[in-house]
């Protein structure tokens, strides 16, 4: 029970801590597209697409599979994660030190340059910390992980907010990510060593072994980015940096509403993996309880944000962002389909498919890329935003198909009528409404889907309990 008992506070203690962060993180948005203007922000989304690049570059699979490790019985915790530190730290090193002779090859004014290598420095950190997560996650204690990646994202906005307010421009915003990445790195590491007081060494010939498990995991990785943030590299060199801010300010909502089906499948992967050979009837109906919940989170979400994608670009990034509220209607399509991109996968990683999953990103990164540099040129971040749709759609399908290929899984949707009738109750409310202020629109349309949803019983509240709890036999 004591264990019970911890896994709900950090889980608690966590998903608050990062949906303020997550809040923050929006509020650090808004400031910078007002201050950099749309060829700015353009800049800044360039300049962070490399840093997702260097991420998964460096990554490798070593978080995953040290942390699997570490957890293993009688584990020398110690040896493990001096050795893979060691590893993540060298790997990371060389991708930094590498990063400038890329920069002489990049069409890039000089501070988008400068930007891209303090990046690579902000990655060295970034990685490293990244790797330590396994430490606090074999102890249940990510509520240390979660409150100090809060306080880093505090003093990010709070340097951002002094870099607006003196006035030093696009390279002190950029410190602001370096200055959040190095306060983690500090913390986490002083705190991973009170757990596992482990020592930087040099082990060759068990990086070896250890490079043969987790690099698939890194290939998925590198993959995977592939096909979320290339479409931002390839438009900054064959388009304008105007292009780029104004895709990438309507992605924000994107990569912001990811939070919650990772947060959600997290939670339930490890009963999806628990039962999914043991007892095949209780795993179908965690699953549906899964899609079921997606469903419900994605229909609002799509209805609201096409009624209401002016005021939310409004928000984000002030006037001179109105040719992003198209994108963003485009988008958040893709985003409502990566909540069952990432249900499949997870359905197939719990069942050991993950060879051919790893196969299906690789397709579909592979047309994703081919699509951009057909398309980009010819109709610029429109072409982006549609190929992301596509891309993700081919993800979900190729999960379903694999799903019930190879897992014998299919959904069972029998209860997407009253969903849908609640949706269109939903649209009924907005239309109502639309003379009144779009937040108090959003509102009252929010509130009848809701309440729809009772009224229909679309939804139990044991279900919900089941999910969040990650409990079969609420």
């Amino acid at each position: 029970m004591a264990i019970a008992r911890k896994i709900a506070y950090n889980a608690v203690i966590s998903t608050i801590a990062k949906i303020i962060s997550t809040i923050l993180a929006l509020v650090g948005i808004g400031m910078i597209t007002r201050y950099l203007g749309v060829e700015g922000f353009g800049k800044y989304a360039t300049i962070l697409a490399f840093f997702g690049f260097f991420i998964a570059l460096a990554d490798l699979g070593l978080y995953s599979v040290a942390t699997r490790e570490i957890s293993r019985k009688n584990a020398d915790a110690k040896k493990v994660m001096g050795a893979i530190f060691s590893l993540r730290v060298i790997v990371s090193t060389i991708v930094a030190v590498l990063s400038p002779l890329l920069l002489i090859f990049l069409p890039y004014e000089n501070d988008v340059k400068l930007g891209i290598f303090l990046v690579s420095i902000s990655f060295v950190f970034a990685s490293s910390y990244g790797l330590l997560n396994g430490i606090f996650q074999k102890n249940l204690i990510m509520d240390r992980v979660a409150l100090t990646e809060l306080c880093g994202k505090v003093i990010q906005v709070s340097v951002i907010y002094y870099a607006m307010q003196a006035d030093k421009g696009l390279t002190m915003i950029i410190m602001a990510l370096l200055l959040s990445m190095l306060f983690n790195f500090i913390v986490l590491f002083i705190l991973s060593r009170r757990y596992v007081p482990f020592v930087l060494h040099i082990d060759v010939p068990y990086w070896r072994k250890f490079l043969r498990l987790s690099l698939p995991m890194g290939v998925a990785t590198f993959v995977t980015f592939l096909y979320i943030k290339m479409d931002t590299i390839i438009l900054s060199i064959v388009g304008t940096q105007e292009e780029v801010g104004i895709y990438n300010a309507a992605y924000k909502i994107v990569d912001t509403l990811a939070f919650f089906p990772a947060m959600i499948i997290g939670l339930m992967l490890p009963l999806l993996s628990l039962f999914i050979f043991s007892d095949r009837k209780k795993f179908a109906r965690i699953a549906d309880k899964t899609m079921k919940v997606f469903i419900l989170m994605v229909v609002p979400i799509i209805i609201a944000t096409l009624f209401m994608a002016d005021f939310i670009m409004l928000v984000i990034g002030g006037g001179a962002f109105e040719d992003s509220v198209v994108v963003l209607r485009i988008l958040i399509f893709a985003s409502a389909l990566i909540f069952f991109g990432h249900f499949y996968n997870n359905v197939l990683l719990a069942g050991n498919q993950q060879k051919r999953l790893m196969i299906a990103l690789i397709i579909a990164a592979i047309l994703n890329v081919t699509a951009n540099i057909i398309f980009i040129p010819h109709f610029s971040y429109m072409a982006s935003a549609i190929i992301s749709v596509g891309t993700e759609l081919f993800v979900v399908t190729a999960g379903a198909i694999l799903s019930y290929q190879y897992l014998q899984y299919k959904p069972r949707l029998s209860f997407l009528w009253r969903i849908f009738i609640a949706g269109g109750f939903m649209i009924v409310a907005f239309i109502l409404a639309r003379d009144l202020h779009a937040l108090i629109a959003g509102c009252i349309a929010v509130i009848v889907y809701l309440l729809c949803i009772i009224m229909f019983r679309a939804v139990s509240r044991k279900e919900l309990m089941s999910i969040f709890l990650r409990r079969e036999d609420v």
